[in-house]
Protein backbone atom coordinates (compact mmCIF):
# COMPACT_ATOMS: atom_id res chain seq x y z
CA UNK A 1 0.00 0.00 0.00
CA UNK A 2 1.25 3.49 -0.81
CA UNK A 3 2.39 5.74 2.04
CA UNK A 4 -0.18 8.31 0.86
CA UNK A 5 -2.89 6.34 -0.95
CA UNK A 6 -4.84 7.93 -3.77
CA UNK A 7 -7.76 5.50 -3.54
CA UNK A 8 -10.38 5.35 -0.80
CA UNK A 9 -13.53 3.26 -0.40
CA UNK A 10 -16.01 4.40 2.26
CA UNK A 11 -19.20 2.38 2.57
CA UNK A 12 -22.06 1.66 4.97
CA UNK A 13 -25.42 2.91 6.19
CA UNK A 14 -24.02 5.82 8.21
CA UNK A 15 -23.73 8.39 5.46
CA UNK A 16 -23.12 11.23 7.94
CA UNK A 17 -19.80 9.63 8.92
CA UNK A 18 -18.97 8.94 5.28
CA UNK A 19 -19.65 12.56 4.28
CA UNK A 20 -17.58 13.86 7.18
CA UNK A 21 -14.73 11.49 6.29
CA UNK A 22 -14.77 12.70 2.67
CA UNK A 23 -14.79 16.33 3.82
CA UNK A 24 -11.89 15.78 6.20
CA UNK A 25 -9.89 14.00 3.50
CA UNK A 26 -10.65 16.71 0.93
CA UNK A 27 -9.56 19.46 3.33
CA UNK A 28 -6.24 17.67 3.88
CA UNK A 29 -5.55 17.20 0.17
CA UNK A 30 -6.77 20.46 -1.34
CA UNK A 31 -5.69 23.96 -0.26
CA UNK A 32 -8.63 26.14 0.70
CA UNK A 33 -8.13 28.47 -2.30
CA UNK A 34 -8.40 25.60 -4.82
CA UNK A 35 -11.02 23.47 -3.05
CA UNK A 36 -13.99 24.55 -5.17
CA UNK A 37 -12.20 23.84 -8.43
CA UNK A 38 -10.33 20.77 -7.26
CA UNK A 39 -13.28 18.75 -5.95
CA UNK A 40 -15.58 16.84 -8.31
CA UNK A 41 -18.53 14.67 -7.40
CA UNK A 42 -20.27 12.10 -9.59
CA UNK A 43 -23.02 9.51 -9.08
CA UNK A 44 -22.98 6.13 -10.81
CA UNK A 45 -26.77 6.08 -10.56
CA UNK A 46 -27.03 9.40 -12.41
CA UNK A 47 -24.41 8.45 -15.02
CA UNK A 48 -26.22 5.23 -15.91
CA UNK A 49 -29.71 6.75 -16.07
CA UNK A 50 -29.84 7.45 -19.77
CA UNK A 51 -28.14 8.75 -22.87
CA UNK A 52 -28.64 12.34 -21.71
CA UNK A 53 -25.97 11.78 -19.03
CA UNK A 54 -23.27 10.74 -21.49
CA UNK A 55 -21.50 14.03 -20.74
CA UNK A 56 -21.10 13.12 -17.08
CA UNK A 57 -19.44 9.83 -17.99
CA UNK A 58 -17.05 11.59 -20.39
CA UNK A 59 -16.19 14.18 -17.74
CA UNK A 60 -15.51 11.46 -15.14
CA UNK A 61 -13.33 9.44 -17.51
CA UNK A 62 -11.37 12.57 -18.44
CA UNK A 63 -10.76 13.30 -14.74
CA UNK A 64 -9.48 9.76 -14.20
CA UNK A 65 -7.22 9.76 -17.29
CA UNK A 66 -5.82 13.30 -17.56
CA UNK A 67 -3.60 15.29 -15.21
CA UNK A 68 -5.21 18.06 -13.15
CA UNK A 69 -5.08 21.62 -14.48
CA UNK A 70 -1.84 23.45 -13.63
CA UNK A 71 -0.70 20.31 -11.77
CA UNK A 72 -2.91 21.12 -8.76
CA UNK A 73 -4.35 18.13 -6.87
CA UNK A 74 -7.81 16.85 -7.66
CA UNK A 75 -10.32 14.88 -5.52
CA UNK A 76 -12.97 12.88 -7.37
CA UNK A 77 -15.87 11.47 -5.36
CA UNK A 78 -17.94 8.73 -6.99
CA UNK A 79 -21.16 7.67 -5.24
CA UNK A 80 -23.24 4.45 -5.60
CA UNK A 81 -20.21 2.42 -6.65
CA UNK A 82 -22.08 -0.80 -5.80
CA UNK A 83 -23.86 -0.19 -9.14
CA UNK A 84 -20.62 -0.76 -11.10
CA UNK A 85 -20.50 -4.36 -12.29
CA UNK A 86 -17.93 -6.30 -14.29
CA UNK A 87 -18.96 -6.74 -17.98
CA UNK A 88 -20.09 -10.17 -19.10
CA UNK A 89 -18.48 -9.81 -22.49
CA UNK A 90 -15.21 -8.28 -23.66
CA UNK A 91 -17.02 -6.92 -26.72
CA UNK A 92 -19.52 -4.99 -24.61
CA UNK A 93 -19.26 -1.25 -25.40
CA UNK A 94 -22.02 -0.01 -23.08
CA UNK A 95 -21.71 2.87 -20.63
CA UNK A 96 -21.56 0.35 -17.78
CA UNK A 97 -18.53 -1.35 -19.32
CA UNK A 98 -16.72 1.90 -20.11
CA UNK A 99 -17.31 3.11 -16.57
CA UNK A 100 -16.11 -0.18 -15.08
CA UNK A 101 -12.86 -0.17 -17.04
CA UNK A 102 -12.18 3.54 -16.40
CA UNK A 103 -12.49 3.06 -12.62
CA UNK A 104 -10.59 -0.25 -12.57
CA UNK A 105 -7.74 1.17 -14.67
CA UNK A 106 -7.37 4.06 -12.24
CA UNK A 107 -7.44 1.75 -9.22
CA UNK A 108 -4.67 -0.37 -10.72
CA UNK A 109 -2.59 2.62 -11.79
CA UNK A 110 -3.65 5.87 -10.04
CA UNK A 111 -2.98 9.08 -11.94
CA UNK A 112 -0.56 11.48 -10.32
CA UNK A 113 -2.16 14.15 -8.10
CA UNK A 114 -5.64 12.65 -8.53
CA UNK A 115 -7.42 11.11 -5.53
CA UNK A 116 -10.45 8.87 -6.06
CA UNK A 117 -12.97 8.49 -3.24
CA UNK A 118 -15.54 5.73 -3.83
CA UNK A 119 -18.68 5.87 -1.67
CA UNK A 120 -21.62 3.53 -1.18
CA UNK A 121 -24.54 2.94 1.17
CA UNK A 122 -24.09 -0.82 0.75
CA UNK A 123 -23.31 -2.63 4.00
CA UNK A 124 -21.53 -5.77 2.75
CA UNK A 125 -18.42 -6.39 0.70
CA UNK A 126 -20.40 -8.88 -1.39
CA UNK A 127 -22.39 -5.95 -2.78
CA UNK A 128 -19.34 -4.73 -4.72
CA UNK A 129 -17.72 -5.95 -7.89
CA UNK A 130 -14.92 -8.27 -6.76
CA UNK A 131 -12.27 -6.86 -9.14
CA UNK A 132 -13.00 -3.30 -7.95
CA UNK A 133 -13.02 -4.27 -4.28
CA UNK A 134 -9.76 -6.22 -4.57
CA UNK A 135 -8.11 -3.32 -6.39
CA UNK A 136 -9.28 -0.89 -3.68
CA UNK A 137 -7.81 -3.10 -0.97
CA UNK A 138 -4.54 -3.45 -2.86
CA UNK A 139 -3.92 0.19 -3.74
CA UNK A 140 -5.91 2.16 -1.18
CA UNK A 141 -7.86 2.25 2.04
CA UNK A 142 -11.24 0.67 2.71
CA UNK A 143 -13.37 1.81 5.65
CA UNK A 144 -16.75 0.52 6.74
CA UNK A 145 -19.31 2.77 8.48
CA UNK A 146 -22.16 0.46 9.45
CA UNK A 147 -24.57 0.59 12.38
CA UNK A 148 -26.63 -2.51 13.07
CA UNK A 149 -30.16 -2.49 14.45
CA UNK A 150 -29.11 -3.29 18.01
CA UNK A 151 -26.28 -0.76 18.23
CA UNK A 152 -26.56 2.18 20.61
CA UNK A 153 -24.22 5.10 19.72
CA UNK A 154 -24.49 6.56 23.21
CA UNK A 155 -21.06 8.19 23.51
CA UNK A 156 -21.23 9.51 19.94
CA UNK A 157 -24.55 11.19 20.75
CA UNK A 158 -23.20 12.77 23.93
CA UNK A 159 -20.02 14.00 22.25
CA UNK A 160 -21.96 15.35 19.29
CA UNK A 161 -24.24 17.20 21.72
CA UNK A 162 -21.21 18.77 23.41
CA UNK A 163 -19.96 20.06 20.06
CA UNK A 164 -23.33 21.79 19.67
CA UNK A 165 -23.17 23.23 23.19
CA UNK A 166 -25.58 20.74 24.78
CA UNK A 167 -24.98 18.52 27.79
CA UNK A 168 -26.90 15.27 27.66
CA UNK A 169 -26.80 12.73 30.51
CA UNK A 170 -26.28 9.12 29.51
CA UNK A 171 -29.87 8.05 30.18
CA UNK A 172 -31.18 10.95 28.07
CA UNK A 173 -28.88 10.00 25.19
CA UNK A 174 -30.26 6.46 25.36
CA UNK A 175 -33.82 7.75 25.34
CA UNK A 176 -33.09 9.93 22.33
CA UNK A 177 -31.66 6.92 20.46
CA UNK A 178 -34.77 4.89 21.32
CA UNK A 179 -37.04 7.62 20.01
CA UNK A 180 -35.08 8.50 16.89
CA UNK A 181 -33.18 5.32 16.04
CA UNK A 182 -29.43 4.90 15.63
CA UNK A 183 -29.01 6.62 12.28
CA UNK A 184 -26.43 9.32 12.94
CA UNK A 185 -27.96 11.72 10.41
CA UNK A 186 -31.27 11.60 12.28
CA UNK A 187 -29.60 11.95 15.66
CA UNK A 188 -27.53 14.90 14.48
CA UNK A 189 -30.65 16.58 13.09
CA UNK A 190 -32.55 16.15 16.37
CA UNK A 191 -29.58 17.43 18.38
CA UNK A 192 -29.46 20.50 16.16
CA UNK A 193 -33.17 21.11 16.83
CA UNK A 194 -32.60 20.78 20.58
CA UNK A 195 -29.71 23.24 20.36
CA UNK A 196 -31.91 25.78 18.57
CA UNK A 197 -34.63 25.30 21.20
CA UNK A 198 -32.48 25.47 24.34
CA UNK A 199 -29.36 27.34 23.29
CA UNK A 200 -25.73 26.78 24.16
CA UNK A 201 -24.56 25.31 27.48
CA UNK A 202 -27.95 23.75 28.24
CA UNK A 203 -28.62 20.47 30.01
CA UNK A 204 -31.25 18.40 28.18
CA UNK A 205 -33.63 16.36 30.32
CA UNK A 206 -35.58 13.22 29.42
CA UNK A 207 -39.00 14.90 29.48
CA UNK A 208 -37.74 17.55 27.06
CA UNK A 209 -36.52 14.91 24.62
CA UNK A 210 -39.86 13.07 24.69
CA UNK A 211 -41.72 16.33 24.15
CA UNK A 212 -39.77 17.67 21.18
CA UNK A 213 -38.98 14.59 19.08
CA UNK A 214 -42.48 13.12 18.94
CA UNK A 215 -42.81 14.02 15.28
CA UNK A 216 -39.88 11.84 14.24
CA UNK A 217 -40.67 8.90 11.95
CA UNK A 218 -39.09 6.42 14.41
CA UNK A 219 -41.15 7.65 17.36
CA UNK A 220 -44.29 5.69 16.43
CA UNK A 221 -42.28 2.42 16.38
CA UNK A 222 -40.86 3.13 19.83
CA UNK A 223 -44.25 4.19 21.19
CA UNK A 224 -45.93 1.12 19.67
CA UNK A 225 -43.45 -1.25 21.35
CA UNK A 226 -43.95 0.47 24.67
CA UNK A 227 -47.75 0.46 24.48
CA UNK A 228 -47.78 -3.25 23.55
CA UNK A 229 -45.57 -4.05 26.54
CA UNK A 230 -48.08 -2.25 28.75
CA UNK A 231 -51.01 -3.96 26.95
CA UNK A 232 -52.63 -0.62 26.11
CA UNK A 233 -54.84 -1.60 23.18
CA UNK A 234 -56.19 1.81 22.18
CA UNK A 235 -52.77 3.44 22.17
CA UNK A 236 -51.22 0.48 20.37
CA UNK A 237 -53.79 0.64 17.57
CA UNK A 238 -53.35 4.41 17.33
CA UNK A 239 -49.56 4.20 17.01
CA UNK A 240 -49.90 1.35 14.51
CA UNK A 241 -52.26 3.39 12.32
CA UNK A 242 -49.99 6.44 12.52
CA UNK A 243 -46.93 4.47 11.49
CA UNK A 244 -48.55 2.56 8.62
CA UNK A 245 -50.19 5.73 7.32
CA UNK A 246 -46.85 7.54 7.19
CA UNK A 247 -44.88 4.45 6.10
CA UNK A 248 -47.28 2.24 4.11
CA UNK A 249 -44.48 -0.05 2.86
CA UNK A 250 -42.84 -0.43 6.24
CA UNK A 251 -44.86 -3.45 7.41
CA UNK A 252 -42.05 -6.01 7.14
CA UNK A 253 -39.59 -3.78 9.01
CA UNK A 254 -42.13 -3.08 11.75
CA UNK A 255 -42.87 -6.79 12.05
CA UNK A 256 -39.15 -7.43 12.46
CA UNK A 257 -38.92 -4.85 15.24
CA UNK A 258 -41.82 -6.41 17.16
CA UNK A 259 -40.49 -9.93 16.63
CA UNK A 260 -37.09 -8.88 17.93
CA UNK A 261 -38.71 -7.23 20.97
CA UNK A 262 -40.72 -10.37 21.82
CA UNK A 263 -37.58 -12.51 21.43
CA UNK A 264 -35.73 -10.23 23.84
CA UNK A 265 -38.52 -10.30 26.40
CA UNK A 266 -38.60 -14.08 26.16
CA UNK A 267 -34.86 -14.35 26.73
CA UNK A 268 -35.16 -12.12 29.79
CA UNK A 269 -37.91 -14.39 31.16
CA UNK A 270 -35.69 -17.45 30.68
CA UNK A 271 -32.79 -15.73 32.43
CA UNK A 272 -35.03 -14.70 35.32
CA UNK A 273 -36.23 -18.30 35.69
CA UNK A 274 -32.57 -19.32 35.91
CA UNK A 275 -32.26 -16.77 38.74
CA UNK A 276 -29.55 -14.77 37.00
CA UNK A 277 -28.76 -11.36 38.43
CA UNK A 278 -29.48 -8.13 36.57
CA UNK A 279 -25.80 -7.70 35.79
CA UNK A 280 -25.58 -11.23 34.36
CA UNK A 281 -28.68 -10.69 32.24
CA UNK A 282 -27.41 -7.40 30.83
CA UNK A 283 -24.07 -9.02 30.05
CA UNK A 284 -25.66 -11.94 28.21
CA UNK A 285 -27.93 -9.61 26.22
CA UNK A 286 -25.03 -7.20 25.60
CA UNK A 287 -27.15 -4.16 26.33
CA UNK A 288 -26.73 -1.06 28.44
CA UNK A 289 -28.11 -1.37 32.02
CA UNK A 290 -30.57 1.48 31.36
CA UNK A 291 -32.11 -0.44 28.46
CA UNK A 292 -31.88 -3.66 30.41
CA UNK A 293 -33.93 -2.28 33.27
CA UNK A 294 -36.57 -1.14 30.78
CA UNK A 295 -36.74 -4.68 29.41
CA UNK A 296 -37.07 -6.10 32.91
CA UNK A 297 -39.92 -3.72 33.57
CA UNK A 298 -41.65 -4.68 30.30
CA UNK A 299 -41.44 -8.41 31.04
CA UNK A 300 -43.54 -7.96 34.17
CA UNK A 301 -46.68 -7.67 32.05
CA UNK A 302 -46.19 -11.12 30.49
CA UNK A 303 -45.92 -14.69 31.64
CA UNK A 304 -43.40 -17.07 30.11
CA UNK A 305 -46.21 -19.07 28.48
CA UNK A 306 -47.68 -15.90 27.02
CA UNK A 307 -44.43 -14.83 25.37
CA UNK A 308 -43.84 -18.33 23.99
CA UNK A 309 -47.34 -18.36 22.46
CA UNK A 310 -46.81 -14.90 20.95
CA UNK A 311 -43.56 -16.06 19.37
CA UNK A 312 -45.29 -19.10 17.85
CA UNK A 313 -48.05 -16.89 16.45
CA UNK A 314 -45.51 -14.48 14.96
CA UNK A 315 -43.87 -17.41 13.17
CA UNK A 316 -47.27 -18.45 11.78
CA UNK A 317 -48.01 -15.06 10.21
CA UNK A 318 -44.43 -14.34 9.12
CA UNK A 319 -44.83 -15.32 5.45
CA UNK A 320 -48.15 -13.57 5.10
CA UNK A 321 -46.65 -10.31 6.41
CA UNK A 322 -43.69 -10.56 4.03
CA UNK A 323 -45.47 -11.59 0.85
CA UNK A 324 -49.08 -10.38 1.15
CA UNK A 325 -48.87 -6.62 1.59
CA UNK A 326 -52.64 -6.20 1.64
CA UNK A 327 -52.88 -8.30 4.82
CA UNK A 328 -50.35 -6.32 6.86
CA UNK A 329 -52.76 -3.97 8.62
CA UNK A 330 -55.41 -6.58 9.62
CA UNK A 331 -52.69 -8.99 10.76
CA UNK A 332 -51.14 -6.34 12.98
CA UNK A 333 -54.52 -5.24 14.35
CA UNK A 334 -55.42 -8.82 15.20
CA UNK A 335 -52.01 -9.38 16.82
CA UNK A 336 -52.32 -6.28 19.00
CA UNK A 337 -55.82 -7.23 20.12
CA UNK A 338 -54.73 -10.75 21.05
CA UNK A 339 -51.71 -9.48 23.03
CA UNK A 340 -53.45 -6.63 24.85
CA UNK A 341 -56.55 -8.70 25.68
CA UNK A 342 -54.46 -11.53 27.09
CA UNK A 343 -55.48 -14.16 24.51
CA UNK A 344 -52.02 -15.74 24.59
CA UNK A 345 -52.07 -16.37 28.33
CA UNK A 346 -53.29 -19.98 28.18
CA UNK A 347 -51.08 -22.87 27.12
CA UNK A 348 -51.71 -23.97 23.54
Amino acid sequence: MREHPQVFLFYGNQDLLINEQVLELTNKILPSDTRDLGFQRFSVEEILKGSENEGQLSELIQSLESLPFLEESRVVRLDNIERIKAPRSQSDKSKETRLFHAVLNFLNSPLEKTFLVLCSQATRENDFSKPLLNACKKSGRVRKFVAYDNEQPIEWTRQRALVKGLRIPENVAIELIQLVGNNLNDLDHELEKLHLLFGTDSVVEANQVRKFVKGHKHYSVYALSESISKKELAQSLEFLETHLKENPRDGVKLFGVLTSQVRRLLRVKYFLNERLSETEIFSKLRIHPFLGRQLLQNTKGFTLTELENIQVYLAEIDLSIKFQQQHVRPHFQNLLEKICLGNFSSAV
